[in-house]
This record gives C-alpha cells, sequence and structure tokens, in this order.
C-alpha cells in the first residue's frame, strides 16, 4: 500500500484530463461543413503595462451561408427572372447578427489576451473530477461555495466548470473583446476554436465536446464581491447563451456582468500556448495562478492550495500530483517558476507546505478602473449662497 507520505506516487492516467489529449475520433459518415463562422496581496509588486502589443488572438471567422440549389424542385415552378449563373459573393470577416442593443465595447478590448486575475486564483475552473451535464441547476439545489484567494466570497449555481472549459472561455471571451459591438452575438466556427485550443484532432468528438463546453459555460451563473470593492458584487453568467438555430450555432456573452468584471479586477497576461505544454490540469491551473503572482513571500500549506485548485480526487493523491505538476512547471516555464520546496513536519499532508520560487518573467497586467471620486460637501459662499 502506497502512503501519502511517498511523492514519488505515480498518478494513474485521467484520459478525462484537460492536459491528456482526446479520445481518437472514429470515421463518421460525411456531414454538410459546420458554418464557419492577483493574487490582489501581491499587486503592489508588480509593475502595470499600459503600452506595448500583445500577442492577438483575434477570431476571423468566416461566414458562408449554404445557397445550394434544390435538386428536387418541381418543374412546373412559378415564372420568374432568369435564374443567374455567377456565384453569390460570401461575406467576409467575423460573422455576426445585427445588434439589436446600444454599443458595447468591453475594457481593455484592444488587450485580447488579458484574463482577470480572479478567474486564476480560485477554485472556479476546477482541478479534476469529470465533466459536469450542460444543464441548469435544479431550482431547490443551493449554490455551490467556490473557494478564493483573499476576501473574495464566490458561489455558484449551475455545471462546476473545469479547466478545460476555461480555455474555451477565454476564446469567447477574445471574440467578444475583437468585435465592435461586444454584445452582438457571436457565430461559432467549432473548428476554429479546436485550433486555438492547440487541438490537432478536429473529428466529431472534439468538436462536440467544444460546443457541449460552450453549453455548459452557459448555464454558470457565478456571484462574488467585488474585487476592487468598486461596487455591489458581481452577479452573472459566464456565457449569457450558447443556441443552435437552422443549423447556426451562436454564443453571447453577458455583457453587464463581463463589462464590471473586465473593469474591476486585475487583467493579467495568460501565455495560453504555453499552458498548453504542460501534462496536467493541475499544472495549467498552477501556470495560470503564479501568473498573477511577481514574489510569494511565504509558504502555502498544502490544504490551502488543495482547495484554491479545485481539486476533486483523493486528497492523499495531492501531494504526488502537486510534486508532479510543479515538476513540469519548473522544467517547461522556469520563467514563471524557478524552484519549489515541500516542507514535510509532521506525519500527514494536512501539515505540509510548499515554498514557491517564482520566475524572472515581467507579469503584465492592468490595474482596475479607477473609482469615481466621492463629491465632496458644497461649500457656502460668504453670503449663505453656494459657491459655485
Amino acid at each position: 500500500m502506497q502512503s501519502e507520505n511517498d511523492l514519488d506516487i505515480d498518478p494513474p492516467y485521467d484520459p478525462d484530463d484537460w492536459g491528456a489529449p482526446l479520445p481518437k475520433s472514429t470515421p463518421r459518415a460525411a456531414t454538410p461543413p459546420e458554418l464557419p463562422s492577483p493574487a490582489y496581496a501581491c499587486a503592489p509588486a508588480l509593475e502595470g503595462n499600459n503600452g506595448g502589443s500583445p500577442s492577438p488572438q483575434n477570431a476571423s471567422v468566416e461566414a458562408g451561408p449554404s445557397d445550394a440549389g434544390n435538386e428536387n424542385a418541381h418543374a412546373a415552378a412559378p415564372i420568374g427572372p432568369e435564374p443567374t449563373t455567377e456565384p453569390r459573393a460570401r461575406r467576409r470577416g467575423p460573422a455576426r447578427v445585427a445588434a439589436s442593443g446600444p454599443t458595447l465595447q468591453l475594457p481593455h478590448a484592444e488587450k485580447v489576451d488579458l484574463i482577470p486575475a480572479i478567474f486564476s486564483s480560485s477554485a472556479l475552473f476546477r482541478v479534476g473530477g469529470s465533466d459536469d451535464l450542460p444543464a441548469a441547476a435544479p431550482a431547490s439545489a443551493p449554490p455551490i461555495a467556490v473557494e478564493a484567494q483573499g476576501t473574495v466570497n464566490m458561489t455558484l449555481s449551475g455545471p462546476w466548470p473545469r479547466m478545460r472549459d476555461k480555455a474555451v472561455w477565454e476564446i469567447a471571451l477574445e471574440m467578444a473583446k475583437a468585435s465592435s459591438n461586444a454584445a452582438d452575438p457571436i457565430l461559432v466556427n467549432l473548428s476554429e476554436f479546436a485550433s486555438r485550443m492547440g487541438y490537432a484532432d478536429k473529428g466529431g468528438d472534439t468538436l462536440e465536446w467544444i460546443w457541449a463546453s460552450l453549453r455548459r459555460l452557459s448555464f454558470c451563473h457565478v456571484e462574488f464581491n467585488s474585487p476592487s470593492a468598486a461596487g455591489p458584487r458581481l452577479a452573472g453568467k459566464l456565457l449569457l447563451a450558447a443556441r443552435e438555430t437552422a443549423g447556426r450555432k451562436e454564443i453571447e456573452i453577458d455583457p453587464a456582468f463581463a463589462a464590471r468584471l473586465l473593469g474591476e479586477d486585475f487583467q493579467f497576461a495568460t501565455n495560453r500556448a504555453r499552458r498548453a505544454t504542460l501534462s496536467t490540469a493541475l499544472a495549467r491551473w498552477l501556470h495560470d495562478f503564479l501568473s498573477t503572482h511577481a514574489t510569494q513571500d511565504r509558504p502555502f500549506d498544502l490544504p490551502y492550495l488543495r482547495n484554491l485548485c479545485g481539486y476533486g480526487a483523493d486528497k492523499r493523491r495531492f501531494p504526488a500530483e502537486l510534486n508532479s505538476a510543479l515538476a513540469d512547471l519548473v522544467g517547461k516555464a522556469p520563467e514563471v517558476l524557478e524552484s519549489y520546496s515541500i516542507g514535510k513536519p509532521t506525519r500527514s499532508s494536512d501539515g505540509w507546505t510548499v515554498a514557491l520560487v517564482c520566475g524572472g518573467e515581467k507579469r503584465r497586467f492592468e490595474r482596475p478602473n479607477p473609482l469615481p471620486k466621492p463629491a465632496g460637501p458644497a461649500r457656502t459662499g460668504g453670503r449663505g449662497g453656494v459657491a459655485l
């Protein structure tokens, strides 16, 4: 029997882990082509970057509605204008449904790779477990308490997304940022999502999972207090909608929630391509978590990290999996994590700590929008009138 004190445990391979490739898709009959379509305590130690040009990952979705004629049309069709043989022009550029409301541009829209820090320093996108069904929570189900760093109190109703879902959400957010109106619905090209996630396999199984993830995100209702204390608690859905009508898939962000989230929280750059080289969901969560830290003065307790990442397996496996994930991060991203050491002063791993030495990469971020200045008391003039 293996002891929980053994850091050399080889965790069993988890084919459902975000770090593992999706199952190979089996050949299917040809189908019509799809429409293309901080940690806050550490923030003062960081330096903001209000300039520079991020590596844009803007979506370029091409829409090509099917114009194929009906070969079974009745020969006695009403006489009409002579049909043209010229091919119909295809629309180019991101496909968007006509706006139905006021134009919305999200904060920091030009910096598409910036992600709210709270989503990298909480268990909202959890490690481990299996995919929840894309369905709304029962009306009688109480909200899930989600661990978050600092004084943030977070709850979740609906499916609990995983780290794999985080990559899908990031791409959806980038598409909304790149849009001229972030409140508009966005036509979805699942193959484009797969490419931007780094999947070489764009078979049916992969695309079906991505669409299930988008639908799952549309049922996730999250609520937490404003990270910058700029106002009342934030409440909204990770995606407002993910629907399919007449063979067209489209998504919408929750405009009010997204605008506040991007304006009231620190926004940190996330190197998604580098993160994709890591082997496990825990290593990828640590990558994003440490991407919001420039320094770490004191060790973390293992139970604290276990809860903060939303670890869903047997807690006795956590020390070995943490050791493996940290070693992977040091080997593949030393600019994020230079070294680490695990202290074991007690027999139980609940008393263990891990000291982390962050790498030298400069964390690129944007601060929350400044709070409006409170109105001062009105000055009175010498004769009792209000001084203007």
